[in-house]
């Protein structure tokens, strides 16, 4: 092989060694992010989401109010109402009218359904207007038994379906600003699962 080949034929060998570089790196890289979970894995929903997903049917509530509206109807914000309103219920009964009034266009398609404790067949006294008796609202009552009474925790919405599945929980902070964030992040989820979803 003459002088003159030779800086050209290790010119050429990196060039082919760049050029199989090029291709094997990402794999090699996107295989090690994959193991290291450098990456949350994709995941766009802000609330935590309920594995496997809560279904209506075992809750066993009772329906109230029967000239509102069906539970198959629209998607729901679903909240367990306390015995007593605490730090988190009062932001809940501040934040649900709002987050109502904020869903824009989708308004038709989104109730809010509040739970009532075991054993109460009435709202609580201290339950605004704005949620006691607005169109959008529907409640039910949980049983007396502790099978149902357990199931929701009062302290976070729930998102629930038309078919009856609860699948995504917000758990409500007791002061204000992070509430208010935590409502945002609620609304956020419920604008793309309104966008994307042909049911309700």
């Amino acid at each position: 092989m003459s002088t003159q080949n030779k800086p050209t034929a290790r010119r050429n060998r990196w060039l082919l060694l760049g050029f199989l570089a090029s291709f094997i790196l990402p794999i090699v890289i996107g295989q090690m992010a994959y193991d290291g979970a450098w990456f949350s894995g994709g995941q766009t929903n802000k609330g935590d989401l309920l594995t496997p997903p809560m279904s209506r049917d075992g809750l066993a509530w009772q329906q109230h109010h029967d000239e509102g509206p069906e539970l198959s109807s629209r998607w729901w914000v679903v909240y367990a109402l306390p015995a007593r309103c605490d730090a988190a219920c009062e932001q809940s009964l501040q934040a649900l009218p709002r987050l109502h009034e904020s869903i824009g266009r989708e308004r038709e398609r989104l109730g809010i359904l509040l739970v009532l404790a075991p054993g109460q067949t009435a709202p609580p006294s201290w339950l605004p207007e704005t949620l006691s008796a607005a169109a959008f609202v529907q409640w039910v009552s949980a049983p007396a038994t502790p099978q149902g009474s357990a199931a929701l925790a009062d302290d976070s919405w729930y998102v629930m379906d038309p078919m009856g599945w609860l699948m995504l929980r917000y758990v409500i902070p007791a002061d204000e600003a992070p509430a208010i964030l935590r409502a945002q992040d609620l609304l956020d989820d419920l604008t793309k699962l309104l966008k994307v979803s042909r049911i309700g």
